[in-house]
């Protein structure tokens, strides 16, 4: 895709703390874990958490993630929910986890104000007013080169701190006739 790669900075060239926190490193949760002050409990369980699916989607991934969480204590059950339920808790920010739609590349949604403050869709709840100039700045720039350059710091910006668990783009086709 041209436009990521016009914004995207590669895995390779980010900043050490941003890159480990991207990575499988069990022994680092553990220690995060318990410094946040959520040690395990006499049955290993650290706590208990829900995670809310849509009906259509796969649940590999979720059970994956699910299974990497339990690894280092954390219980993750993981509820079906019809469309309309999904929608409402999305909408309201009335859930544990949620899963969005993994079908498509979010940090593409960073651009157009996922973590906006009054964005719809920005169920991580950030309301950072750094982030929502930055956005603003993006959506007045003049030229393409301004536009990626803001981009790609918007991009950097939400990666650093964070604000939802990232997941694996998955395969998606449209097909019309």
């Amino acid at each position: 895709n041209r436009f990521l790669t016009a914004i995207a900075t590669p895995f390779e060239e980010w900043p050490e703390e941003v890159k480990n926190g991207f990575m499988y490193d069990p022994d680092g949760a553990e220690a995060l874990l318990d410094e946040a002050g959520y040690p395990r409990g006499a049955d290993g369980i650290r706590f208990k958490t829900v995670m809310s699916q849509l009906p259509d989607r796969d649940l590999t991934y979720m059970q994956l993630a699910a299974s990497y969480w339990g690894k280092v204590g954390i219980d993750v059950e993981i509820i079906v929910e019809e469309r309309s339920n999904w929608i409402a808790k999305r909408s309201e920010r009335d859930f544990e986890i949620i899963n969005s739609e993994m079908a498509v590349d979010w940090r593409v949604q960073d651009i157009s104000g996922r973590f906006k403050s009054t964005a719809n869709y920005n169920t991580s709840n950030v309301d950072d007013p750094d982030y929502d100039a930055l956005h603003d700045a993006l959506l007045a720039a003049t030229t393409i080169d301004e536009q990626n350059r803001i981009a790609g710091e918007l991009d950097q910006y939400a990666l650093a701190r964070f604000w939802q668990i990232w997941a694996v783009i998955a395969p998606l086709f449209n097909v019309a006739q």
